[in-house]
């Protein structure tokens, strides 16, 4: 021996110990079964423990982990020498190093490895084994020896398996600094999966009650951990909690983990186990399968010559632990909770796949699912629903100037927010049970800071776009006030006159008119101008004047009768339609009447009456007299028929033209070519949509109109032909509708 070994250990006796399958304690663990063969070995070899120091070939190598001596056969005991086994007998060239490993044989062995090959293990050992640029031969010889003494030596000594939790460790250590090497990557990944299922990894107790690891993608197979945990879970016939079926769903190879899984974990995780919890309660439970949980180690040493075989099994009744993961009517249902979750987490996945650094904005937020939002704070969060909370004090409605709530989103300098943005905001108050006017989902302009805004408790059924009879009365709304601004000369209360007419006329549902209210307060506070209103209206052809002319007397005598109040304010919009004022009695004659053709005489609105001066007195506990409105219900749905046409052309002379990206969309001509194979009209269709990032669903839905198409069916139609061709959708989200910028790239519109 040409080197001195320095090493400091007092003798200890191997005792071969078998433990009894058959006791079982309270909360006990089954069992692993590991099938080595027979070890051959002296007392010249030795396991230096972790964190002791040794001097080989003058080399001082700290940390242990790892064997030295002479003799010790392989674990298969065909007379070989264990390849892990450091022969400090062995000569070394320490003048001449081999770092990548060139002469390293591809089952390395110290004993077998050239002088040079030696030096360079000892001296990355003596370094710590953290070099990231060392050959990956030098880290499989270092591993053989954590194989052996985890499979071998701990399962046949009890008290050595104390150490198994300080291998895992340094498995973990290794992988974290040389999973590049995709042939260790695979070894140690399937190493550390045999490790925490040993019994001295974790409490006592079944294995179900630890904590599953975060798998960030599948395997080519589930876990021995997590196969270990469910199939305990089965045979004992309990629920498997939400942690152990996002693990399972997590590490099958049959699941495929989009985007929004591995981009955002942390809120995938969270949104599944409240949408698991909420439908399964305790968890689902799963019938043990036939199959019994078997496996079979293969080890990265030739010293075991062959794999090594698991078994498992209930200590108290010897009975095998199923395999549950076999089974795939489980993982199909777990599956459908998972993706629901991928589904409306793909909006936030994508803001914070352009905008990492802003995943906490208020912006980003707002793209959560509605049950992630409470649970996401931060500063400026608190500060915009402490400002709502205390401007509502407890009403249902307040006016407040839009800096309030811009100050808070986080907008910066500007006046003003994008469209976009203002359609993220609304939402954010939608999830938290506020609505906003001007709102853009319902065809408003982009909050202003210098521009007032109404805040609203919404009701619980609110919708979140409009319905074609609200947006006719929005804009209906909108043009009587700026009619009425002109000379300020209707009142209030002549305008909700109007408002109460329109819900009835247009079938306003009553969380629409809780809206509809806000956007009339708003209207009101903000006072639009005609300024400009005139000229964009001269742009119409004389049948569209005509039409929204008789759909505004639709809807104010949808209830048979028409007041003086209501007759001046069609005067005033005929005349800013430059249509001839008197033509308002006419009109209000053919349409009360609906049977005989338009007249050009004056017709009575109201008829005169005798004032009465009694009043009955009604009897006690008698319910209020409630005057009946006798509503003309085949004029009603005629006129609802058109209402989708009028309030887009209503809606396209009453944008904010400071606003250009509100600009209404024009259908441009059939293209000669068609898109992805569509039609002429959904050609058309996908044409116009690649004009802009995002869309809301009311606008597109206009815009589907316009074209001749449904949009529901449209986007169907668009992202199956987008799917084949390009791989993925175009058209995501439900409202706002954005357009997959990688998509639109490929299509090359």
């Amino acid at each position: 021996m040409t080197e001195a070994i320095v090493l400091l250990v007092g003798a200890a006796a191997v005792v071969w110990v078998i433990r009894s399958l058959r006791t079982r304690q309270a909360g006990a663990i089954p069992p692993i079964a590991l099938h080595p063969p027979r070890l051959p070995g002296t007392q010249q070899d030795m396991w230096v423990p972790s964190g002791q120091e040794v001097t080989v070939a003058g080399y001082r190598i700290p940390g242990g982990m790892f064997y030295v001596g002479q003799g010790l056969r392989s674990v298969n005991g065909h007379g070989s020498i264990e390849p892990a086994l450091i022969d400090p007998t062995l000569p070394v060239n320490t003048r001449s190093l081999d770092p990548r490993d060139n002469r390293m044989p591809y089952w390395p062995s110290y004993r077998a490895i050239p002088p040079t090959s030696r030096a360079t293990y000892l001296a990355w050992l003596a370094s710590g084994r953290r070099d990231p640029m060392i050959g990956i031969g030098y880290v499989f010889l270092f591993f053989y020896g954590l194989e052996r003494r985890a499979l071998v030596e701990a399962q046949r000594n009890p008290t050595l398996q104390n150490e198994l939790p300080t291998i895992a460790d340094e498995v973990e250590r290794l992988l974290c600094i040389y999973r590049s090497s995709g042939s260790f990557g695979g070894y140690a990944s399937s190493f550390l999966d045999v490790l925490r299922v040993l019994p001295s990894l974790r409490p006592s107790g079944p294995h179900y009650a630890t904590s599953p690891p975060l798998f960030a993608t599948p395997g080519y197979e589930v876990p021995l951990q997590v196969k270990l945990a469910l199939g305990q879970l089965s045979l004992e016939g309990k629920p498997i909690p939400a942690d152990w079926a996002l693990a399972w769903y997590r590490s099958s190879p049959t699941t495929h983990l989009r985007a929004p899984a591995q981009r955002c974990a942390d809120e995938f995780a969270t949104l599944f186990r409240a949408r698991y919890q909420a439908r399964f309660g305790e968890g689902l439970v799963v019938k043990p399968s036939g199959k019994t949980l078997e496996a079979n180690y293969r080890p990265a040493s030739a010293s075991f010559g062959g794999p090594v075989g698991l078994s498992f099994s209930d200590r108290a009744t010897a009975t095998k632990i199923p395999d549950v993961t076999t089974l795939q009517g489980p993982l199909t249902t777990v599956t459908e909770v998972a993706e629901t979750c991928l589904t409306d987490l793909e909006p936030f996945s994508r803001w914070i796949g352009r905008n990492p650094g802003l995943r906490s904005s208020p912006a980003a937020i707002a793209l959560l699912p509605i049950d992630l939002v409470a649970s996401h704070r931060s500063e400026a969060l608190d500060e915009l629903w402490e400002t709502i909370e205390s401007r509502l004090e407890g009403q249902p409605s307040v006016e407040l100037p839009g800096s309030e709530l811009l100050d808070r989103w986080g907008s910066g300098p500007t006046p003003r927010v994008s469209r976009a943005d203002g359609t993220l905001l609304a939402r954010l108050l939608e999830k938290r049970g506020y609505g906003i006017e001007p709102d853009p989902r319902f065809g408003g302009p982009p909050l202003a800071s210098d521009r007032p805004c109404v805040v609203f408790r919404l009701p619980d059924t609110a919708p979140s776009a409009p319905s074609p009879a609200y947006a006719a009365a929005t804009v209906t709304l909108q043009l009587a006030i700026a009619v009425a601004a002109v000379d300020d000369d209707v009142s209030r209360s002549e305008v909700e006159e109007l408002e109460r007419h329109l819900t009835q006329a247009l079938s306003v549902t009553a969380a629409e008119r809780v809206r509809l209210g806000a956007h009339l307060s708003w209207l009101l506070a903000e006072l639009p101008s005609t300024a400009g209103l005139k000229k964009r209206l001269e742009g119409l052809e004389p049948t569209q004047r005509q039409d929204i002319a008789r759909f505004l007397v639709a809807v104010a005598s949808a209830d048979g009768h028409v007041s003086p109040a209501e007759i001046t304010m069609l005067g005033r919009i005929y005349r800013l339609l430059d249509l001839d004022p008197n033509a308002v009695y006419s009109e209000v004659h053919a349409q009360t009447t609906s049977t005989r053709p338009a007249s050009r005489e004056p017709v009575t609105v109201r008829g005169a009456k005798v004032a009465s001066t009694s009043y009955t007195i009604p009897p006690p506990g008698a319910p209020p007299s409630v005057p009946s409105v006798a509503l003309n219900m085949a004029l009603v749905e005629e006129k609802l028929a058109q209402t989708a046409a009028v309030s887009a052309l209503l809606s396209s002379i009453l944008i904010d033209e400071d606003d250009p990206t509100h600009a209404p969309a024009t259908p441009p001509s059939a293209p000669s070519v068609a898109v992805i194979g569509l039609d002429a009209p959904h050609s058309s269709f996908v044409r116009a949509v690649a004009t802009r990032s995002s869309w809301s669903r009311a606008k597109l839905e206009a815009l589907a109109a316009s074209h001749g198409v449904l949009l529901d069916g449209a986007l169907d139609a668009v992202n199956e032909a987008a799917l084949t061709v390009c791989g993925d959708a175009l058209c995501e989200g439900d409202d706002p509708i954005e357009i997959n910028p990688e998509t639109l790239k490929q299509l090359a519109l």
